[in-house]
């Protein structure tokens, strides 16, 4: 019962009947696999762990423990686990009978949101696992998205275009592949191709706010300023804090006030630039931060 119950994905009722499976079976693996991925699913992390830690020990590292442990070590910040789980997972041959979840399924987009929000794209953890990827899944849009990564990182401009093609001519391809082909498609400075692939994905629940600064950053380049102006908005109503964001969003209310039409407030983009420097300050980045102060001293506003 707690088994069908992940699959119609209802957590609560699964939660239930999976510990009574657990009290009944405590010997199952796959009980308690299910158990630890329906309390994942709910957001009870720590018991999930608790609920896989005997597993762990007892399933010979298979491949759908690791997974699920790097699926919790991901959400719960755990950057360094999240890779080493990962990592194990693809090289993993066991399988866990009866467990519903699909972990091949799983693994690449699990690691391909960790190094999205916590590791650096050109660290050599970062490119020995894109390597491994490849090997492990060469037709895969999402490993291919990230070798593009590599190569955009390493400059080696012959091989862009080829990925490109390589990752479009796949049946389907997600939304990381595609911000990923936004980016690429930038870097050849095919900007009307950039947008167009980055509109798709606009409304992607994995990458919300980072799309919507690119598609400001695109539109700068064509000097979309009211379109550029809307982008960096949402993006900063979705959480984005980032200063360079406030810094685009600046320049790009600067360029507005200077259309003849134009009625943007001054005030406003003080304050935009503002929060700028101050993050910049805070994040450590003087030079950029007395940058922005030392071009407002020049018309006598101090920031």
């Amino acid at each position: 019962i707690g088994t069908a119950q992940c699959q119609l994905k209802i957590w609560k009722q699964a939660i239930k009947s999976l510990i009574s499976g657990v009290k009944f079976s405590p010997e199952l693996a796959w009980i308690r696999l299910n158990l630890a991925y329906a309390l994942s699913e709910e957001g009870h992390y720590e018991q999930a762990k608790l609920v896989l830690d005997p597993v762990s020990q007892c399933t010979h590292n298979s491949q759908s423990t690791l997974t699920l442990q790097a699926l919790l070590a991901f959400k719960m910040g755990e950057w360094s686990n999240t890779i080493r789980f990962t990592r194990q997972a693809l090289r993993s041959t066991n399988q866990d009978v009866g467990y519903i979840d699909q972990p091949r399924e799983k693994i690449t987009p699990i690691l391909t949101f960790a190094i999205q929000q916590a590791t650096s794209y050109n660290s050599p953890d970062m490119l020995s696992l894109v390597q491994e990827l490849k090997q492990s899944c060469p037709k895969n849009t999402l490993t291919l998205s990230l070798y593009l990564w590599q190569v955009l990182v390493s400059k080696k401009h012959e091989e862009v275009s080829t990925l490109i093609g390589s990752i479009t001519q796949l049946d389907a391809y997600d939304s990381l592949s595609k911000f990923n082909l936004a980016i690429a498609q930038l870097y050849l400075k095919n900007i009307d191709a950039a947008i167009g692939v980055a509109k798709e994905i606009k409304d992607s629940e994995s990458l919300n706010w980072q799309v919507y600064t690119l598609l400001g950053n695109l539109y700068i380049r064509k000097k979309f300023w009211k379109e550029a102006k809307e982008s960096f908005n949402s993006a900063i109503k979705m959480g984005c804090d980032d200063p360079k964001v406030f810094h685009a969003l600046g320049w790009t209310l600067l360029n507005i006030r200077r259309l003849k039409d134009s009625n943007e407030d001054a005030s406003l983009m003080l304050s935009v630039y503002r929060k700028a420097y101050l993050g910049y300050l805070a994040r450590g980045d003087t030079s950029l931060a007395h940058t922005i102060a030392n071009q407002f001293s020049k018309v006598g506003v101090s920031l």
